[in-house]
């Protein structure tokens, strides 16, 4: 359990240094030097909101943004709007334990 504790603050570390903006719901915030907290904005969504019109807003003008996702459901909405992202500068990062239901939608 350690080691994947560390792994999502390594990846919401490189996500913050990486990004223009970051996009938060249900992972936890990288606490960075006061630098790097004046290049990155971090915008935090509720867990049980929809992180598709943050990320839309923000994509458009933003070289990088990275959304990382520490739920189920958010991710599944997400799925649904992926062919409209492709070509806008995102990364997205899940973590959570069970990926079935969204790995469910991946054969449809």
């Amino acid at each position: 359990m350690a080691n994947s504790a560390v792994d999502v603050n390594e990846v919401a570390r490189i996500a913050h240094l990486a990004s223009d903006i970051v996009i938060n719901q249900e992972f936890p915030a990288f606490n960075a030097g006061s630098t790097d907290a004046e290049t990155t904005q971090v915008i935090q969504v509720p867990g049980s909101a929809d992180v598709t019109p943050a990320l839309v807003k923000h994509a458009k003008t933003a070289s990088l943004v990275s959304v990382n996702i520490g739920n189920a459901s958010s991710l599944i909405h997400l799925l649904t709007t992926i062919p409209s992202l492709a070509s806008l500068p995102v990364v997205i990062n899940a973590s959570y334990s069970d990926l079935g239901d969204a790995l469910a939608l991946r054969s449809s």
